[in-house]
């Protein structure tokens, strides 16, 4: 197995997994996606903070479970977005794969704002508490 680990500015994360539990659910506060460790203490939190907390644990625990794992690969959603090949070679080189002329399809950056304003500035510092830098 190889796993590939795709990182993504947290907040549009938050809210593409908001997004999808309306869709899917139209209902935001069902949940969707992994349920980290701390499953039964942040689904009580509010919405945008119980999906950013989901988001920072499961996130966390993915990072901790593939460090010093030889068959792995980090990688940037916005690399992956803006230097698409680069990062496509990247990977066959860690697989060791043979070179083939692969057509690479260019990739769409859906790191937008959907939501409203106000609604994406919340995300933004609920991100920021958990997301420290």
């Amino acid at each position: 197995a190889f796993f590939i680990h795709i990182k993504r500015k947290p907040e549009f994360v938050v809210q593409s997994s908001y997004l999808s539990r309306i869709k899917l659910f139209s209902d935001e506060k069902l949940w969707i996606g992994l349920e980290p460790p701390e499953y039964n203490t942040i689904k009580k939190l509010p919405v945008f903070e119980q999906i950013t907390a989901q988001i920072y644990y499961s996130v966390n625990f993915i990072e901790k479970s593939i460090i010093g794992i030889n068959n792995s690969v980090t990688i940037n959603y916005e690399d992956l977005i803006n230097k698409t090949e680069n990062i496509i070679t990247e990977i066959k080189s860690k697989l060791n794969l043979q070179e083939k002329n692969i057509e690479i399809p260019r990739l769409e950056n859906s790191n937008k704002i959907k939501l409203n304003v106000d609604d994406f500035q919340k995300i933004e510092q609920i991100c920021s508490k958990y997301f420290k830098k």
